[in-house]
């Protein structure tokens, strides 16, 4: 059985010892190490299990198939002449169009759009504080948007900026040198929206450089948002402007919320320094259950994922009961 490293895989060199690779195939990212990237380069050109194993005399024939097969099984290698039947569409979340972006690198553009956000931030909390000191209410902006070509307007002007949201990560993301492979369109839980892979900002990033990728979105809402107050505290009032002020801010909210994997959520992982939030929390209460227990692990720990587990799991009824409550209301 001949084997050969998936050709379609990025890799970027992390540091010496440490590499990202990205499968497009299954959209799925992996940090690896130096002996992995030694028995991956073996693999460039089609070989059996005994032609790897000169590359790799550290590790048995046994070991090395069990290898060989966990990787094929995700992908990172195949089988020669076995075809390929992956793809990254589901029932939620179906990709319109994929643009690959990995040769993007940290340039003037990147640095300067970063600075300019930071400063453009600023800016947006003084007008936001101006308009509220103005006295302006969510209720004056909402009569402008109760005809349906408003509500049209509205449904447009968020994903638009949503758009904008997901490209202001991307460009963070490689301003903070991290491989960023794909921008582009997808449908979601239908809704048309952009995304930016960010994921490499895990393996390279310090803590500050995560928090500034995962900030970067909301900072356009932020400043969008800002400037339209502006606009609208000096009498330029219309449903336009409007439109920009709540597709903004219900896009900052909804993103702020821990309990879906949205900004908020990684935001918050960042915080309590804990990955897969979500997952443990789910586990822990669902386990629950099943009268399973955990040896080792703290009281409050336990409590606490059990409580945000919860939360987790109503938060999605209770947003659509809250939203048509709200409308029979109208």
């Amino acid at each position: 059985m001949l084997y050969e490293l998936n050709k379609k895989l990025l890799i970027k060199k992390i540091t010496n010892n440490i590499w990202h690779i990205y499968n497009p195939n299954t959209m799925r990212h992996y940090k690896v190490g130096k002996n992995e990237i030694t028995l991956l380069e073996s693999l460039k050109n089609p070989c059996t299990i005994n032609e790897v194993s000169s590359s790799v005399p550290r590790l048995t024939r046994l070991e090395l198939e069990n290898i060989i097969n966990q990787l094929v099984k995700i992908n990172l290698v195949c089988q020669c002449g076995q075809s390929e039947k992956l793809s990254v569409n589901k029932l939620t979340k179906f990709y319109l169009l994929r643009i690959k972006t990995d040769i993007l690198v940290r340039n003037n553009f990147t640095i300067s759009y970063q600075w300019m956000l930071e400063i453009s931030s600023l800016v947006s909390v003084m007008c936001i504080i101006y308009a509220y000191i103005k006295g302006v209410k969510i209720s004056e902006l909402i009569k402008y948007n109760t005809s349906v070509s408003s509500v049209l307007l509205l449904f447009i002007f968020t994903i638009i900026t949503l758009i904008f949201h997901e490209l202001s990560h991307g460009i963070l993301a490689i301003n903070q040198n991290a491989m960023v492979p794909e921008m582009g369109l997808l449908v979601y839980f239908m809704m048309p929206t952009g995304y930016a892979d960010v994921t490499g900002i895990k393996f390279n990033g310090t803590n500050m450089q995560k928090l500034i990728v995962m900030l970067g979105g909301l900072l356009v809402n932020f400043c969008i948002v800002g400037i339209s107050l502006f606009l609208w505290v000096n009498n330029i009032k219309n449903s336009i402007i409007a439109s920009l002020i709540l597709s903004n801010l219900g896009i900052i909210v909804f993103n702020l919320s821990f309990f879906i994997k949205l900004d908020g959520y990684y935001i918050l992982e960042l915080i309590l320094h804990e990955d897969y939030l979500f997952d443990k929390s789910l586990k822990y209460v669902l386990d629950k259950q099943k009268k399973l227990n955990y040896e080792g692990v703290p009281r409050n720990e336990k409590i606490f994922y059990r409580i945000f587990g919860t939360l987790t799991i109503i938060f999605i009824p209770l947003l659509l009961g809250s939203i048509i409550f709200s409308f029979f209301r109208v």
